[in-house]
């Protein structure tokens, strides 16, 4: 969840991930988000300076994938966008996690994958894409940071905590990249031409991925991975499709795979 005490509700991170993140699927630019809470697809009105009503275009319908929706930034996105009427695709490794979801989203796609598992993760991208679900955005949200209550210096960060941090953070986001990648570029790329306006590959990042903290080595060594792994995949992307390394800011690292 994201952390209020840094002054950001969870409602308001997503709303500037969003903004973000979708706005290099739009073909036209003129849409946006406005920052209700809750919008609907219908153009909306508001109060232009001169006291008259403006109408503001909503963001047309997209589907999205989401790795790691039952904690952390992964959920708080994953709510927004089914909140926004996106077609949405969720996984995580908390089987009760994922059925609560699914019980509070019904429409959405959810399933339980534990995306260290090479396997599992293209099972369900084959799923995905089996059920209809082409994807416009992919975003690897998994990640995890035992050893942020440990506050040690690196040398004394344990070899499995170690283990799992590269495993999640890094091989999670190379195994989506692996099989969600592809499948980018054959709905958004056909015979050189754009279609569909575009597609995205975000990874989360984190500032500690540029900056360094000594308490958490695995966690930095994992987000600089991440950093040099989008922008290697962004440089291999055909047009129109991206590939982001997304720094979000302050948010918890709770577990999730």
């Amino acid at each position: 969840m994201i952390m209020e005490r840094f002054g950001l509700s969870q409602m308001a991170a997503s709303r500037q991930l969003t903004r973000r993140i979708l706005p290099v699927l739009m073909k036209d630019g003129t849409t946006s988000l406005v920052d209700d809470e809750a919008t609907s697809h219908d153009n909306q009105q508001h109060r232009a300076p001169d006291g008259g009503i403006t109408t503001q275009q909503q963001q047309p319908r997209r589907s999205i994938v989401i790795s790691g929706v039952t904690s952390g930034l992964g959920r708080a996105l994953f709510g927004y966008y089914c909140a926004q009427g996106h077609d949405v695709a969720g996984c995580g490794g908390d089987h009760e996690e994922i059925r609560s979801l699914q019980l509070e989203f019904p429409h959405a796609w959810l399933s339980v994958v534990n995306v260290t598992d090479d396997d599992a993760v293209r099972r369900w991208a084959a799923q995905l894409e089996g059920d209809g679900m082409e994807a416009d955005v992919v975003v690897a949200a998994a990640e995890v940071c035992p050893e942020a209550d440990r506050n040690v210096p690196a040398w004394e960060v344990p070899g499995e905590d170690f283990d799992k941090t590269i495993d999640v953070n890094v091989k999670g986001v190379s195994n989506m990249v692996r099989h969600f990648v592809p499948r980018l570029i054959r709905t958004h790329c056909t015979s050189g031409s754009i279609e569909g306006g575009g597609g995205a590959f975000v990874a989360m990042s984190s500032g500690f991925g540029r900056s360094p903290n000594p308490r958490i080595a695995a966690f930095c060594a994992s987000k600089f991975a991440i950093e040099g792994m989008m922008k290697s995949v962004a440089m291999s992307l055909p047009a129109p499709l991206c590939a982001v390394p997304l720094a979000p800011g302050r948010v918890s690292l709770g577990e999730e795979e």
